[in-house]
């Protein structure tokens, strides 16, 4: 199981999504690693992902920067991504 944290101490408001994810799904042969997870990154944020050893995390980063086949959407800025 995975978990995301973020800071919810920060005083800076949260503006502007960064990063945001929707449906992400990564495979590996038959095996699903990841299957329809979404999320956002928010400018003056903090985030955290927290999972027992090979629950996906690294694979969240590596799919996020296009190291790994996956599918879904991923966009930055709102201006750019791959879908």
């Amino acid at each position: 199981m995975l978990r995301f944290f973020k800071n919810f101490f920060s005083k800076k408001k949260a503006s502007k999504v960064r990063v945001s994810v929707e449906k992400l799904s990564v495979s590996f042969g038959k095996k699903e690693i990841i299957k329809g997870l979404s999320f956002n990154v928010r400018r003056g944020q903090i985030y955290g992902i927290v999972g027992m050893s090979g629950s996906g995390k690294s694979t969240i980063l590596k799919s996020i920067v296009n190291l790994v086949n996956w599918r879904g959407c991923v966009r930055g800025n709102g201006r750019y991504g791959y879908c």
